[in-house]
C-alpha cells in the first residue's frame, strides 16, 4: 500500500468541547467541517501527511457511539517542555508529567475531553 495522508477519525462524546479542544488548546487549523442534521464534524490539520477528524451527532440526535478505549494519539513536538507549560497554563488535564524516556524521548501524557489520551513529546539528541 502506498498512502500520501493519514487520517485519524472519532465519534467525540462532547463534539462542542473536543472542538475547543483540538482549536483553541492544541491549536490545529480546521480544514473542513459540516453541520447535517443527523451528524456533524469537523476535521483538523495536524501536519501536511495527517488529519483528525472528530464527529459528532446533528442538533437533533443523540451521540449512541461510545468514546475511543485503548486508542491513544502520539504528537511529536519541537519544544516539549514549553508545551507542557503552556498546556498546564491552559488548565489541560495532565495524565503523567513530563519525563525522560531510556528510549529517547521526552514526553507528557494529557487527557481529552472525551478521556483520549494523548502522548506529547520531543525526541530527545
Amino acid at each position: 500500500m502506498n498512502s500520501d495522508r493519514f487520517v485519524i477519525f472519532y465519534d467525540a462524546e462532547d463534539y462542542e468541547s473536543s472542538l475547543d479542544f483540538y482549536k483553541n488548546i492544541l491549536g490545529f487549523p480546521i480544514i473542513n467541517s459540516y453541520d447535517e442534521v443527523h451528524k456533524r464534524g469537523t476535521m483538523f490539520l495536524v501536519n501536511p501527511m495527517c488529519e483528525l477528524e472528530i464527529m459528532g451527532t446533528g442538533k437533533s440526535s443523540t451521540q449512541t457511539h461510545p468514546a475511543p478505549q485503548n486508542v491513544r494519539l502520539k504528537f511529536r513536538v519541537q519544544d516539549v517542555d514549553m508545551e507542557y507549560k503552556r498546556l498546564q497554563v491552559a488548565a489541560v488535564k495532565i495524565i503523567e508529567e513530563i519525563v525522560d524516556k531510556a528510549w529517547g524521548e521526552r514526553v507528557f501524557v494529557i487527557a481529552s475531553p472525551d478521556g483520549l489520551l494523548i502522548h506529547i513529546y520531543q525526541e530527545r539528541d
